[in-house]
C-alpha cells in the first residue's frame, strides 16, 4: 500500500466479496476469460429454449443475423416538407413518469423516432435524462405491446367497445356504481377531463393509485405545514446535505435535476476550490449512499430514532430556534450525530436535511421543522403546490371496501397494473372477479388485463398528443413523434369516448384547450413556440410561503411509536423500486433487464439482499433459496450477500416475478409484491426467514472484464488534496516504460484530435450512459445465460469498486469505454487490419473485415472489446428495423465491436459545419454518453484545442490515465475522486 507525503495511505479497492477473499472460483473465472467457443455453445435444446424466451424483443435491442437482409429503396412520390432523407430531425416533447413530465428531445429518422435526449431548456432535465427515459424508445417498437381491443380474449373494435360502453353507462343512472382507478398524471388537460367526466357522471367514484408513491411525504407535509406541499430543492446552494434514507440522486422525484445540481457543487478545478459535503444514513446501499463523504448504515426502523436524536442535538445549540422535546435513540452513534449537528449549525442557511419517501410521516414532518430551524427554507428549499395531494394507499383501500360492499358495478382501470402491484392483503384479483364489468386501458396485456372483461390498447407516449407539468410546474405540450402503430388510444381519448364528445382526437382536444387559454389570435405563435421549445415559459408553480406548525410536529412526535430495530429472529424488509424494472412497468424492456444494478451488478433478477454479517448469523450464502414471511404472506427468493447493508435488514427490489409481461419480462425474477402489505408499504418489520432448500442462480457482472487488481481508482480527501495537490502523479505504481520509438503512424499534429475526460468526483454510477450508448449504437442484449458466460455486449460498463471494511465500505463508480489508445495494442495483433487508427486519433473497427479471431480482445488491457457469438435474429420484421439507428451498422455474428466515440456523430457535425461554412467549434460534438449524463461527468472534444473544455480538464492535476505502465497512451483519461470528510468523523464512519 503506497504512502503519500502527507502520511496517508493509498486505499485498496475491491469489486466483490469473492474478490476480496480471493476465492478459487473467482480465480478460475479470471484465468478462463477466453474459453473455447465450442466448449460453451451448449446443447441445441437450451439454445432453442433461450431464443423462445427472448423472442423478438432481442432483435429490438440491436441483434442481427449472419447475412444482411435485402432492402428495397423507394423514393417519395411527394417529398414531405422539411424532410431530407438521411438527415435526422429532433422534436421536443415530454416523458411522463411518476406523475411528472420530464423534458426530452427525440431524434427522428424519416418519421421514426430512434433516440431520446434531454431537453436543455427544460428545468427538469437541463439536457440530461435517466436510464428509464432512454430505454423507453425500445418499448415503442415492442411486438408484445397490446395491439387491439379485446373482450374476454376475443378481438373487438373500438366502435364495438363504444356501443357496449354506452349501453353499460346508460344502465348506471348518473354514474352510480361506475368507478375509475387511475394513476397520477402530469397532464393538466387530463386532470381537467377527469374532473369533467366526474361531473357528467356525478354518481361515479374516482381513485388514484401507484405502487411507488409519496403518501408518507404528503402526510408529513400535512403535519408540518397544514397541507400537502411539494418541496423544490436547490442543491447547488447547499454546502451540507444530510440524507435520511433519501436516494435523491436516483429514486426520488426530480432526480436528474437533483443530480446535476449536486454535482455542480462537487466539481473542483484545483486544490483551491471548495465542495459540498454529503452525509447519508440508510439501510440499503443506494446510489446516493455511494457518493457520501460519510455514510452510516443503520436499519430502516432506526432512522426515526436517528432523526429524533439529531433534532435533540440541534435543539441544544443556542443558534437554533428548535424548541420541544424530541426523543430519539441512536445508540453508539452519538459522536456521529453531534458532528453532523455541529456541521449543520455551522452551515445554516446553506444546508438541508432530506428524508426518503419510505420513512414515516412523522420523520418527514420533523425534517421540515429542522430545515426551517436551520434557515434553509428559501435559500435551499422552497414550497409549491402539490397537484396530487390524495393518499393513494387510502384511496385504493376505499375502492376495496366498496368492492366488498358490492357498490362497484363497472370499473375503469386506466393505466397501472393493480392485480400485480396492489398490496397483497387487498387480494385485488379476487375482488376484481366479483365486479360485473371491468375495463383496462394498458400498453400491454398484463396481469390486470387478463382479469378484466375488456382490454383496451394504450398508445405509447411518443404516439399521443397531450400536455404535462414538470416537477416545478413548468408546462409543456406533448407532441407525438409517430402515428399510433397499433389501434391504441391515449387516456385522454378514452375519457373523451366516455364523455361522448364529438371530437375524440387528442390533437384537436389539446389545441382546443390551449385555444381557450391563449385565444384564437395568439394560438398560432404560442402553439408553435411551445412545440419548438418543449415548454411554455413562465408557467412554473408560484412559491407558497411556509407556515410551520411546530406544535403539530412536536405533538405528532410525542405520539409516534418509533420502530424497533430488527434482530436475527425478527428481520426487517425494505422494499425499494428497482433501477431496471422500477415498479414492474419496464419488466419487458430487454435493455433495462440486462443493465447491471448500480451497486450489486445483478442482471435479469432480484434477490433478498443482506449484509455479510446477517448471512453469517443466519448461516446463508449467495444463491440459497429462503422463504420470507411477513404477516400471513410468504415469498421464496434467493439470497444475495452484499456489503454495506444494515444488519438484519433485507432489501427487496420490486418489479419482478411478472406472470403476464411479454416474452422478455414474464417469469423473470421474484414477485416482492406478494409479500408487501398495505400497513407496511415502505418496510416490513417482524419478518421471519427459513431455508427453503435448493439454490437459484443469480447472475452478476461484478467480476467480469477485471483488470486483475491494477491501480484503477485514485482518490483523496479534500484536505489531503490541498496539502498534496500532485497526489495523483505520486500514486503511479510503476513508471511508464521508455518510449522505444517516437515516430508513430500519425503525428497527431493535424486537424482535430479527439479525446475524453471522465470526472470520478461527479459520476454517480446511474447507468444512463450505458443505455444511451446501447440506443445510439444498436448494441445487442444477450440474455441471462450469456451474461453469465461473460458475453454481455455493452460498449461502456460502469465498474463499481469498494474500499474499506466489508461491513462499512465506501464505493466509487468508474465508467470504462474504449480508451482509444494512441499505442493501441489491439491494432498490432489483428491479422486482417480490421482494427486500425484514424488520423484524428480514433481506434476504428471495420466490421466487414473482422474475422473474429479475438486476438484484439486478448491484447486489450482494459477489456472493453465485445465479441458477437451468435446470430441472434436472422430476419428482422419491418417494425423491428424501425428501432435501429440508421447511422450505425447492425453488426453480424462473429465480429468484434466496441465504443467508437460515436464516430457517426463526429461525421454528422463535420458535415453540418462544412455546410455552414465554418470550422468545428468546441461543443459541436457530444457523444451519446456525454449528452445523457445528468452530472456532466463525461466531456468529449478536441485535445489539440487548448481552449476546449476537454483540454482544460486534462490539464488539471487530478488527471490520470488507466494503466500508464502499459504505455498505451489512452485518449480517455480520468479526474481523480475527491471526498470531503468531516475531520470530526473520520474515525466514526
Amino acid at each position: 500500500m503506497k504512502t503519500l507525503k502527507t502520511g496517508a495511505k493509498r486505499k485498496e479497492y475491491w469489486r466483490s466479496l469473492e474478490e476480496l477473499a480471493e476465492t478459487p472460483e473467482l480465480r478460475k473465472q479470471v484465468e478462463e476469460k477466453f474459453p473455447s467457443v465450442l466448449d460453451q455453445i451448449g446443447d441445441a435444446v437450451s439454445r432453442r429454449k433461450f431464443l423462445g424466451l427472448m423472442g423478438a424483443s432481442l432483435a429490438l435491442s440491436g441483434m442481427a443475423g449472419c447475412s444482411r437482409p435485402l432492402a428495397k429503396i423507394l423514393p417519395y412520390s411527394t417529398m414531405p416538407e422539411d424532410l431530407l432523407p438521411g438527415v435526422p430531425q429532433s422534436y421536443a416533447t415530454v416523458f411522463p413518469f411518476r406523475g411528472v413530465a420530464e423534458g426530452i428531445l427525440v431524434t427522428s429518422h424519416e418519421g421514426r423516432p430512434t433516440k431520446i435526449e434531454g431537453n436543455p431548456d427544460h428545468p427538469s432535465s437541463l439536457g440530461a435524462t435517466h436510464a428509464f427515459a432512454q430505454a423507453s424508445i425500445l418499448e415503442l417498437y415492442d411486438p408484445d405491446r397490446s395491439s387491439h381491443p379485446a373482450r374476454a380474449g376475443e378481438r373487438k373494435s373500438w366502435s364495438e367497445f363504444a356501443v357496449w360502453m354506452r349501453g353499460n353507462l346508460t344502465e348506471r343512472s348518473g354514474g352510480t356504481g361506475v368507478y375509475f382507478l387511475v394513476e397520477p398524471t402530469a397532464s393538466p388537460a387530463l386532470r381537467d377531463l377527469r374532473a369533467e367526466v366526474a361531473q357528467t357522471l356525478p354518481g361515479s367514484s374516482w381513485h388514484t393509485y401507484e405502487p411507488i408513491n409519496r403518501d408518507n411525504v404528503l402526510e408529513g407535509s400535512r403535519l408540518a405545514l397544514g397541507k400537502p406541499l411539494r418541496s423544490q430543492l436547490q442543491l447547488d446552494q447547499a454546502d451540507v446535505i444530510v440524507s435520511l434514507e433519501s436516494d435523491f440522486l436516483a429514486t426520488e422525484p426530480n432526480s436528474v435535476r437533483h443530480a446535476k445540481d449536486f454535482a455542480n457543487r462537487r466539481r473542483v478545478a484545483s486544490e483551491k476550490d471548495s465542495m459540498n459535503r454529503l452525509y447519508v444514513v440508510e439501510s440499503n446501499f443506494s446510489v446516493t449512499g455511494s457518493m457520501a463523504d460519510h455514510r452510516l448504515r443503520i436499519s430502516h426502523a432506526e432512522i426515526a430514532g436517528f432523526a429524533g436524536a439529531l433534532a435533540a442535538a440541534l435543539s441544544r445549540q443556542p443558534e437554533i430556534n428548535l424548541s420541544g422535546t424530541f426523543a430519539g435513540n441512536a445508540p453508539g452513534h452519538e459522536a456521529w450525530i453531534d458532528a453532523v449537528a455541529a456541521d449543520l449549525v455551522k452551515n445554516r442557511g446553506r444546508c438541508c436535511v432530506l428524508v426518503g419517501s419510505s420513512q414515516p410521516p412523522e420523520v418527514h414532518a420533523l425534517g421540515h421543522l429542522i430545515n426551517q430551524a436551520l434557515g434553509n427554507i428559501g435559500p435551499v428549499m422552497r414550497y409549491t403546490q402539490e397537484p396530487y395531494p390524495a393518499n393513494q394507499t387510502a384511496s385504493i383501500r376505499q375502492l376495496i371496501r366498496d368492492m366488498d360492499a358490492g357498490k362497484v358495478e363497472t370499473l375503469f382501470i386506466l393505466g397501472g397494473n393493480p392485480v400485480y402491484d396492489a398490496p397483497a392483503d387487498f387480494d385485488f384479483a379476487g375482488r376484481l372477479a366479483r365486479v360485473s364489468s371491468t375495463i383496462h386501458l394498458s400498453g400491454y396485456e398484463d396481469e390486470t388485463s387478463a382479469a378484466c372483461t375488456w382490454q383496451l390498447p394504450m398508445t405509447h407516449y411518443l404516439e399521443a398528443w397531450g400536455d404535462g407539468e414538470g416537477w416545478d410546474g413548468t408546462r409543456s405540450v406533448a407532441q407525438p413523434l409517430i402515428a399510433p402503430m397499433h389501434e391504441g388510444k391515449s387516456e385522454l381519448e378514452v375519457l373523451a369516448l366516455v364523455q361522448d364528445r364529438s371530437s375524440q382526437d387528442g390533437h384537436a382536444m389539446i389545441r382546443e384547450i390551449y385555444r381557450g387559454r391563449w385565444g384564437n389570435g395568439s394560438l398560432g405563435s404560442k402553439w408553435n413556440r411551445a412545440l419548438h421549445d418543449g415548454l411554455i415559459a413562465g408557467t412554473a408553480y408560484p412559491e407558497i410561503p411556509a407556515v410551520m406548525n411546530q406544535d403539530s410536529v412536536v405533538n405528532a412526535w410525542r405520539r409516534f411509536n418509533q420502530p424497533v430495530a430488527p434482530t436475527k429472529n425478527a428481520l426487517e424488509i425494505v422494499y425499494r423500486p428497482d433501477l431496471s424494472t422500477w415498479d414492474g412497468r419496464f419488466a419487458n424492456n430487454g435493455w433495462l433487464q440486462e443493465l447491471p444494478d448500480n451497486m450489486t451488478k445483478l442482471v435479469w433478477d432480484n434477490a433478498a439482499m443482506m449484509s455479510p454479517n446477517t448471512a453469517d448469523q443466519l448461516g446463508l450464502k449467495t444463491h440459497e433459496l429462503v422463504t420470507l414471511k411477513s404477516g400471513n404472506k410468504e415469498l421464496t427468493i434467493p439470497v444475495y450477500v452484499t456489503p454495506g447493508l444494515a444488519d438484519f435488514s433485507l432489501s427487496l427490489s420490486l418489479g419482478y416475478g411478472r406472470s403476464h409481461s411479454g416474452q422478455v419480462g414474464t417469469g423473470t425474477g421474484f414477485n416482492a409484491y406478494a409479500l408487501r402489505r398495505s400497513p407496511t408499504m415502505g418496510a416490513a418489520p417482524n419478518v421471519s426467514l427459513r431455508k427453503a432448500g435448493g439454490t437459484d442462480k443469480l447472475v452478476t457482472t461484478q467480476e467480469h472484464h477485471t483488470m486483475d487488481g491494477r491501480p484503477l481508482v485514485r482518490e483523496a480527501g479534500l484536505e489531503e488534496y490541498r496539502k498534496e495537490p500532485n497526489f495523483v502523479a505520486e500514486m503511479v505504481e510503476v513508471p511508464p516504460p521508455a518510449v522505444l520509438y517516437t515516430d508513430l503512424e500519425y503525428g497527431y499534429k493535424d486537424g482535430p484530435q479527439w479525446g475524453m475526460s471522465i470526472d470520478l468526483n461527479t459520476c454517480i454510477g446511474c447507468n444512463a450512459c450505458a443505455i444511451a450508448c446501447q440506443s445510439e449504437n444498436n448494441v445487442a442484449i444477450v440474455g441471462k445465460d450469456q451474461v453469465d458466460r461473460g458475453r454481455e455486449m455493452s460498449w461502456i460498463r460502469i465498474d463499481r469498486y469498494y474500499t474499506g471494511q466489508t461491513e462499512e465500505p465506501e464505493a466509487v463508480h468508474q465508467p470504462i469505454p474504449c480508451m482509444h489508445c494512441e499505442n493501441a495494442p489491439c491494432e498490432s495483433v489483428c491479422p486482417v487490419n480490421a482494427t486500425s487508427h484514424s488520423k484524428d486519433g480514433l481506434n476504428q473497427m471495420t466490421y466487414n473485415r473482422c474475422i473474429g479471431t479475438r486476438y484484439c480482445n486478448n491484447n486489450c488491457p482494459y477489456k472493453v472489446r465485445r465479441f458477437n457469438y451468435y446470430a441472434w435474429r436472422k430476419d428482422m420484421t419491418e417494425i423491428e428495423k424501425m428501432a435501429m439507428n440508421p447511422d450505425v451498422t447492425v453488426r453480424m455474428r462473429g465480429v468484434m465491436e466496441k465504443c467508437t466515440y460515436c464516430v457517426q456523430r463526429i461525421n454528422r457535425s463535420r458535415i453540418d459545419a462544412k455546410n455552414a461554412g465554418r470550422e468545428l467549434a468546441d461543443g459541436d460534438i457530444t457523444t451519446a454518453c456525454q449528452q445523457v449524463c445528468p452530472t456532466n461527468s463525461i466531456v468529449f472534444g478536441d485535445i489539440r484545442d487548448l481552449q476546449s473544455k476537454v483540454s482544460q480538464l486534462k490539464a488539471q492535476n487530478r488527471d490520470y490515465s488507466l494503466l500508464e505502465a502499459v504505455n498505451t497512451r489512452p485518449r480517455t483519461t480520468y479526474l481523480a475522486k475527491i471526498r470531503n470528510p468531516n475531520p470530526e468523523l473520520e474515525h466514526h464512519s
